[in-house]
């Protein structure tokens, strides 16, 4: 088990309270703070994810719930998860492919289990030009996650289950596949783990 980078900054500066107050023997402060600590170790947790076999699979991006598999028309189906304060927030890449944009929208910080937190809630949308064609990946803020943080450059050659940013404190993400490229297995009411879990098989192969 490792601990994402975005992390350690926040971990660190806790861990140093907490040893202060502990050598300040103010013990109810020492008390409060290192369980803070303790569990921004456990939110910050990267483990180590084993790919699908096949190279068909299209990945879930993150750690959470189901809860939305739409067709959005224009040969757009938008697979949503979200992400509670106890699953893993490191994001992984559905797909590989190129990145052809990673576009920032400020917004609202509403729960994100709300359907209008798809557009109203700050964002990241990551554009990937794949063998199934066009792509989106969105990270989106939720009531507590503050911050999107995003890896990925445009240009750059990405694969499947790459790790690829982090939301930071209970968020949603949502994919936007082709539905004539890809066959969705996966309802709302899965679980699924990021890099792990298939959500979707290339129906056929693609320049």
């Amino acid at each position: 088990m490792t601990i994402a980078k975005e992390g350690l900054n926040l971990i660190f500066a806790f861990l140093a309270f907490t040893i202060g107050f502990g050598l300040l023997r103010l013990w109810p402060l020492t008390a409060l703070v290192g369980v803070v600590t303790l569990f921004l170790f456990f939110f910050f947790r990267d483990p180590t994810r084993k790919l699908p076999d096949t190279p068909a699979a299209i990945v879930a991006p993150a750690d959470g719930k189901v809860i939305e598999v739409i067709d959005e028309g224009d040969n757009i189906v938008r697979i949503t998860i979200f992400m509670s304060l106890w699953d893993v927030h490191v994001n992984r890449v559905p797909f590989g492919g190129r990145v052809v944009s990673v576009d920032y929208r400020p917004g609202k910080f509403m729960p994100a289990y709300r359907p209008e937190t798809h557009e109203k809630n700050e964002q990241n949308i990551i554009k990937i030009k794949s063998g199934i064609g066009e792509y989106r990946f969105r990270q989106i803020a939720g009531i507590l996650a503050r911050r999107v943080v995003c890896h990925l450059k445009p240009g750059e050659v990405v694969t499947t289950g790459q790790r690829c940013g982090v939301v930071k404190f209970g968020s949603r993400a949502e994919v936007e596949l082709p539905s004539d490229k890809v066959e969705v297995i996966v309802t709302p009411g899965d679980i699924v783990r990021a890099g792990e879990t298939t959500i979707a098989i290339v129906k056929e192969k693609t320049d």
